[in-house]
């Protein structure tokens, strides 16, 4: 995932940002996972400006990529041929149909 490094480079200068003593923001490169009913898995990548999912089969090979709206995203559902990805703080939540 191609992400990933730029995940890790904003933390990295976030902290080195960070003003409080003693603090950091620790090193998460997705929001949420969910497993659908077929075994595949679903991850939602941290601090993007589009809803980014990857799709993984059961032994962790990417499937699919899907760039979704513009907005955070924390919280991630599947259920049938759905996605929905919720944005805690906005209290919004988005629903994509899987192809």
């Amino acid at each position: 995932m191609p992400e990933l490094h730029d995940i890790r480079q904003a933390v990295e200068i976030r902290n080195r940002l960070l003003e409080v003593p003693a603090s950091y923001i620790p090193l998460s490169y997705w929001s949420d996972i969910a497993t659908a009913a077929d075994g595949s898995i679903f991850i939602l990548l941290a601090l993007q400006n589009r809803h980014t999912v990857y799709k993984l089969d059961s032994d962790g090979t990417v499937l699919q990529k899907f760039t979704g709206d513009y907005g955070k995203g924390h919280l991630l559902a599947v259920h049938q041929n759905r996605l929905a990805i919720a944005d805690a703080a906005g209290q919004q939540v988005t629903l994509y149909a899987l192809p």
